[in-house]
């Protein structure tokens, strides 16, 4: 009996052991199947793919233990095994149970050992009547192996014909933590990797399928966030979708066939140019240590011949990566730094950037490369007049402009006679340096003096020029325009500005005989009656008149001027005396006075006498204007219509110019021509001055021909009315057209001969 019941005890382990087994890897099975059936329509989540693991590992974690502790642990005893008999023979299990209870208790004194071995006996036979493989209770061994056998045949298939994807399916199953790709029939070649795109510019996404890839669809689809998606269509192996800008971040779900593919995308700014600065090293020659830096955002670096320049791109972020023409350049951050550039011509370069997320500029910086010449300097004299009179004592002050793009080595001066065989055989020259420069001196005004008597240089006609050096090898100096001065001493001086003012006090006399036949017309026109002024040639001979005035005080205004540079001139010189420059000084103060006072409101009276127009009445005889006004309430004057008619503007034109004319002649009074005559020119020069002039031209009779100064009067003063300048702006007449007295003409522009 013993025999039997172990026997009987290790079928039903086997049994029930069999179907917690079968029922744990059932649910393995399943689970497998699950992820494999998600993964050929999505891309199964990591977490959903550990949940169906786990799931599916119940029956192997749970429900095989349990069978274990019911079947096996609970039944490792004979008793054990005969309560499980009394699950299919309940009678048949009570005996068989009371005989384990009666021979494990044999110590037992009130027991009959032989009774005890007669029940014994009685149990074997009952025993060998039954067939105990079949008591087992409620096998369904079977069953779990028929649900274990139909799906392990589909995994069994799904080897044999798609290896690959039952292999990646059981990889993707059993280890749901690590990112194991999905595979599909239509396989994606790259990685789902954070896409970076344009703010607000339209992008494309391509999608690439691989060369195994054992499907390859017409078309795929992609979808931006919520959007519409997009459909393209295949090209050879790939698929190029182009979506629209994006402001906000997203995804990109891309579906080609099978395949499934969620791409994050951030738009960004592009890397904006902040600062590009160009260092320029020039070259040795210009000894300059610290190099040029220059900020040339706008396209154009200028280099000196023989400069290099290195450029200096500064971003709006890290960069990864910039070229220069195609050629790899340094970066540092977000800062690009060049090679050394130098250039033998003109030329065009392209500066490209990429930063750390894959963008790049919208275009590329566009830099031209201008290669220039050193530039000549330049150099000017400022304040000193061209072609003057200068008596030798004279000390010249001036302004020497010079300047260069790399600086001024020195700026001077030099001097040479104006040569004639006869006047100056000999002539001076020299030169002298006005001021030293520096490399960084760009600009260079300086304050220079000239004077012949501390440069020991006798009187004559002299070419002065400024010059100016640079430090590019061997140009030379560089000169500018000259200026020609005639050098008098003071006794030719003296004699010189005599004559000058002979000159100014005959121009004088012109402008008062001019003035007295303009004062004989005012007469002449004063005298005519109102209505006179509606003849049209009344009106035109008055505007002559007033454009004669005008004329005529124009030109004293240019003898005041000429006036008194002569009494400025005569100061420099000591032969002068204090009383004769006095003298001048009062005749210049009578002068102003007239020209300030009289003749321009005559000449405006006359002008506004021209423009008015003289009426008739109806009736033929003249209009007293009187009659043609209406009083106001107030008390003024106005015109019956509320306009001022033509024939009281007339009259009233015609008044004022009467007035005029009386207080510029006092002729209708009856008073004498003395406010005219005393700017003659009887009372311009005192008889002091006069008499020394005299004495003077007398004394030096004999030497006129070499020494004195010839004045051409070839072109006296005009008395047109549209002439508004004549020979007398020139503060000293005559010098224009000689020099000197001493030399032949000259050409004050042209070099030293």
């Amino acid at each position: 009996m013993e025999k039997a019941l172990e026997k009987y005890r290790k079928r039903v382990w086997i049994i029930k052991l069999a179907e917690g087994t079968l029922a744990a890897i059932f649910g393995l099975i399943i689970s497998y199947l699950i992820v494999f059936g998600l993964d050929r329509v999505i891309d199964t989540p990591n977490v959903l793919r550990a949940l169906i693991l786990l799931i599916g590992m119940v029956g192997m974690v749970v429900f095989l233990p349990l069978k274990y502790y019911r079947w096996v642990w609970r039944n490792r005893t004979l008793d054990g095994v005969a309560r499980l008999l009394k699950h299919k023979f309940p009678r048949f299990g009570d005996h068989v149970l009371g005989i384990v209870e009666l021979a494990s208790n044999r110590s037992d004194q009130s027991s009959s050992p032989a009774l005890v071995a007669a029940a014994m006996r009685q149990v074997d036979e009952e025993v060998a009547k039954h067939n105990l493989s079949h008591a087992v209770p409620k096998p369904r061994h079977r069953r779990w192996a028929l649900a274990v056998g139909l799906p392990l045949i589909l995994v069994i298939i799904g080897v044999m014909i798609i290896p690959a994807t039952t292999r990646n399916s059981l990889a993707r199953w059993l280890m749901p933590w690590r990112n194991v790709e999905r595979y599909t029939f239509a396989q994606l070649d790259g990685n789902p990797d954070l896409r970076v795109v344009a703010y607000a510019e339209p992008f494309d996404v391509k999608a690439q399928l691989k060369d195994e890839s054992r499907w390859k669809p017409e078309s795929g689809q992609a979808q931006y966030a919520k959007q519409k998606p997009i459909v393209a269509e295949r090209d050879g192996a790939s698929y190029k979708f182009e979506l629209p800008p994006q402001t906000e971040d997203g995804k990109i779900k891309l579906r080609v066939g099978d395949a499934r593919r969620s791409i994050p995308v951030e738009p960004k700014l592009r890397p904006a140019l902040k600062e590009l600065v160009a260092t320029v090293q020039l070259p040795e020659y210009l000894q300059r240590e610290e190099p040029q830096v220059a900020d040339v955002r706008g396209g154009t670096v200028n280099l000196v011949k023989g400069s290099t320049a290195t450029l200096e791109a500064t971003t709006t972020r890290e960069l990864s990566e910039a070229t220069l023409n195609n050629r790899p350049q340094k970066v540092d951050g977000a800062t690009v730094i060049t090679e050394p550039i130098s250039v033998a011509a003109t030329t065009e370069m392209q500066l490209t950037w990429r930063d750390r997320f894959g963008l790049t500029a919208k275009a590329p910086q566009v830099l031209q490369f201008d290669l220039e010449d050193d530039a000549t300097p330049t150099v000017a004299i400022k304040n000193l007049k061209n072609n003057q009179v200068v008596v030798s004592s004279e000390v010249l002050s001036f302004e020497i402009q010079a300047g260069d793009d790399f600086g001024v080595k020195q700026v001077g001066l030099e001097w040479e006679g104006i040569p004639n065989p006869v006047q100056n055989p000999e002539p001076a020259s020299g030169e002298k340096t006005v001021s030293s420069g520096s490399p960084t001196s760009e600009e260079l005004n300086v304050t220079a003096t000239f004077s012949t008597g501390r440069e020991n240089v006798k009187p004559q006609s002299l070419r002065l020029r400024a010059y100016v050096e640079d430090y590019f090898p061997e140009r030379g100096r560089i000169y500018s325009p000259q200026i020609v001065l005639h050098v008098l001493s003071p006794a030719e001086h003296f004699k010189w500005l005599i004559g000058q003012m002979r000159l100014w006090a005959g121009a004088a006399k012109d402008v008062h005989d001019k003035e007295l036949q303009l004062h004989q017309s005012n007469k002449e026109l004063s005298s005519l009656p109102p209505e006179a002024l509606d003849d049209p040639a009344q009106r035109k001979k008055l505007q002559n008149q007033a454009a004669e005035e005008k004329a005529n005080a124009a030109k004293l205004d240019s003898l005041i001027d000429s006036g008194e540079a002569l009494i400025q001139e005569a100061a420099k010189n000591s032969e002068f005396d204090g009383e004769q420059i006095e003298s001048w000084g009062d005749m210049l103060e009578k002068l102003e006075e007239i020209a300030g006072q009289k003749m321009p409101s005559v000449a405006n009276l006359l002008a506004q006498a021209s423009d008015a127009q003289g009426q008739v009445s109806q009736s033929g005889e003249p209009t007293d204007p009187n009659q043609q006004q209406s009083q106001s309430p107030n008390g003024e004057s106005q015109p019956s219509d509320g306009k001022p008619s033509e024939q009281t503007d007339s009259n009233q034109q015609q008044s004022q110019m009467q007035s005029g004319q009386s207080q510029s002649s006092n002729s209708k009074s009856g008073e004498s021509k003395d406010d005219i005559e005393k700017y003659g020119p009887d009372n311009l020069i005192s008889e002091e001055s006069s008499e020394t002039a005299k004495e003077e031209e007398d004394s030096d009779d004999s030497e006129k021909e070499n020494d004195s100064v010839n004045v051409d009067r070839s072109k006296p003063p005009q008395g047109d009315a549209g002439q508004q300048e004549d020979q007398f702006t020139n503060p000293y007449p005559g010098i224009g057209d000689i020099e000197s007295g001493f030399n032949l003409l000259d050409d004050p522009q042209a070099g030293p001969g």
